[in-house]
């Protein structure tokens, strides 16, 4: 099936500044993303990043457009929790 042919790993985490436009407001939270690699080890391909919807991100992306531009392009597909 399509989504059996990347290499998955996730999830990881980032410190994510809260506002980047404040002077005041130092707030961070832990940023949550996937990653899911079409590209064979080929650090020349194209990166795709996909911003999930307003909700928790629980896994890698069931968008079968996505999904199949990845395939298409050997690309590697980031998927970034929206928060904030």
């Amino acid at each position: 099936g399509l989504f059996c042919v990347g290499r998955s790993s996730g999830p990881f985490y980032f410190t994510q500044n809260v506002d980047h436009f404040s002077t005041v407001d130092s707030g961070t939270f832990q940023q949550k993303y996937f990653v899911q690699d079409f590209s064979a080890g080929d650090d020349s391909k194209p990166v795709f990043l996909y911003i999930s919807g307003e909700g928790p991100l629980e896994g890698l992306p069931q968008d079968y457009v996505v999904q199949g531009y990845a395939v298409q392009f050997n690309a590697t597909v980031v998927q970034l929790e929206h928060r904030y």
